[in-house]
């Protein structure tokens, strides 16, 4: 899966002093060099990409009990920089990211932070591709630390054109949720690859970044019933702003699709009846949910909404908002509702059990998420009498739902949102 790095996933390579002088240059370190957030690789497969050492695309944002000391003992600023970690109050610390270090003496110092990605991290579920002496990390609130020889912990070895290449991944579990007919999860699904490439004068550290997904198109249907599905992108601007009561303050257009939201990002939704101006009309939602394409009725599928009710399998519950706005012609004609951002996996990965545990994937086959996500709603109309408010309770029994008055034809329309997608 790929998911949204706060500064980017690295992409590192320096070059070390000679091999022959390793010892007499205890000081030497590759230096990392971060690809920026909203930064994107057009590499081909296969190839990576290298940039200069920039200092905007550090994070040294790192409070100073966190702080993980970087380099030797009195290590000065520009010595410091050049391993391209941060400096400040006369201390060399790791970056608020992904570090890796591959040193002269044939050892890997990989350092993980826990804000590096959106969501973030949960390190204790990090593991490389082998097991055993030094291959655990050490481990603070805010990183994770690897320092182990490049020949353990799972490293594959090949020797390209005279250079020797060790190369290993870092990734994580997650949690997946199960339903009838599709798996979620809302963790990010942290997997980056990297190597460490000895030549003959000298070292490469190098970690791959994810290419970037194309834009799949957007749909839209409509039935005989007139109705409309769409996202609202309002944001709060003012401090004790509440997002909800804003949320819908304005709407994504056609030209802003697919819209990108990171994992348990909130995705506002609004199902409205259009062309109809009865106060008595009131628009009734049966069930809404989402697929990783744009039929409404392929799989995999997420439910949010059982017959009007929240999908409480779900751990994130959906939660239903208030209509009932001043100012707002016929609220009775809208329904709106919000959901945590998710990401498909593939079922047949993951391992029988509970659904609600962990569950680990093998390394050669993590290929478990679909990033693009769709929402359909079917939805019918009533109208309201003296024995029927046709306002649907989660409470309220199938015979007093079943007695709304319904209009136009007794199936319910389905309507489809453009395409989400997950960001990288």
């Amino acid at each position: 899966m790929a998911i949204k790095l706060i500064c980017g996933i690295l992409l590192a390579a320096a070059l070390l002093g000679c091999l022959a002088d390793a010892k007499s240059i205890a000081s030497t370190y590759p230096i990392q060099t971060q690809i920026p957030k909203n930064h994107h690789s057009h590499s081909p497969p296969g190839q990576t990409q290298t940039t200069g050492h920039n200092e905007e695309y550090r994070s040294c944002e790192v409070s100073e009990n966190d702080r993980i000391t970087c380099g030797q003992d009195r290590i000065d600023q520009h010595g410091c920089e050049n391993i391209n970690c941060c400096y400040q109050g006369g201390r060399c610390y790791f970056a608020k990211m992904v570090t890796l270090q591959c040193t002269a003496a044939a050892e890997v110092i990989l350092v993980v932070a826990r804000d590096a990605t959106v969501p973030s991290i949960n390190l204790e579920t990090t593991s490389l591709l082998g097991s055993g002496t030094r291959c655990d990390p050490i481990t603070t609130i805010s990183f994770a630390v690897y320092h182990f020889p490049v020949t353990h912990c799972g490293t594959v070895m090949t020797d390209e054109s005279g250079c020797i290449v060790y190369e290993n991944k870092l990734s994580s579990t997650f949690e997946v949720l199960s339903g009838e007919r599709g798996s979620i999860t809302r963790d990010a699904n942290f997997e980056v690859t990297f190597q460490c490439r000895y030549h003959g004068f000298g070292v490469e550290a190098v970690i791959f970044q994810p290419l970037e997904l194309p834009s799949p198109h957007s749909f839209g249907a409509l039935g005989l019933l007139r109705a409309e599905l769409r996202l609202g992108n309002g944001q709060c601007m003012n401090k004790g702003c509440v997002e909800e009561d804003v949320a819908f303050f304005s709407y994504y257009e056609d030209g802003d699709y697919p819209v990108t939201k990171v994992l348990q990002d909130p995705v506002y939704v609004e199902v409205r009846i259009l062309e109809r101006t009865d106060p008595n009309l009131h628009l009734n939602l049966g069930n809404c949910w989402a697929t990783s394409g744009p039929d409404p009725y392929s799989h995999p599928r997420w439910d949010l909404i059982n017959q009007g009710c929240p999908n409480y399998d779900d751990s994130y519950t959906t939660k239903m908002l208030d209509v009932d706005i001043p100012g707002l012609p016929f609220p009775t004609h809208y329904k709106r509702f919000a959901f945590k951002m998710f990401t498909f996996v593939n079922r047949a990965m993951s391992h029988p059990g509970n659904s609600k545990k962990k569950t680990t994937f093998d390394e050669e086959v993590v290929h478990p998420i679909t990033e693009n996500v769709f929402i359909h709603c079917d939805c019918s109309v009533c109208i309201a009498t003296s024995q029927n408010s046709c306002v649907k309770s989660c409470a309220r029994k199938k015979r007093d739902i079943g007695a709304a008055k319904k209009m136009f034809r007794p199936d319910p329309t389905v309507v489809t949102s453009p395409q989400i997608i997950m960001s990288n």
